[in-house]
């Protein structure tokens, strides 16, 4: 009870958790880069800190969703990334809402293709008897 974590515990959490140059860039970043590479500053109160920390996560955090869900949304087709372009706030979703929004585009791109596909099988077929009719004339 009441025991206070040390920056050198939040050393640990972080190399669990992230790269080592991950977790010095945070450490750097949130203020402690007197403890990146060193164990000198590793019994020093993380209370200080902690708001920083945080930030840094969060933004970083931030970021990698957002390259992530852009990775993806490159290699969608073209016609379902047009129409997600229109999709208001798909960038601050939540990850279940944006993962269905873009199910649901690209099985209606499926399903579209299907029908043109369908579709153009047809004509294919119609000009095939045509021509064949044309050729018994």
């Amino acid at each position: 009870m009441g025991q206070m974590l040390a920056v050198g515990d939040i050393k640990v959490l972080l190399t669990k958790s992230l790269t080592r140059e991950e977790m010095e860039d945070v450490l750097t970043d949130s203020g402690m880069n007197m403890a990146v590479g060193s164990p000198l500053f590793d019994g020093q109160d993380f209370n200080p800190y902690r708001n920083p920390l945080w930030r840094t996560l969060r933004l970083k955090y931030a970021m990698q969703t957002q390259l992530f869900r852009g990775a993806v949304v490159d290699i969608l087709p073209g016609e379902v990334q047009h129409k997600l372009a229109d999709v208001p706030g798909l960038d601050t979703m939540l990850h279940d809402q944006w993962a269905e929004t873009l199910k649901h585009f690209f099985k209606a791109h499926q399903e579209t293709k299907k029908a043109l596909d369908k579709e153009g099988t047809e004509v294919t077929r119609e000009l095939a008897q045509a021509s064949h009719e044309q050729t018994k004339k």
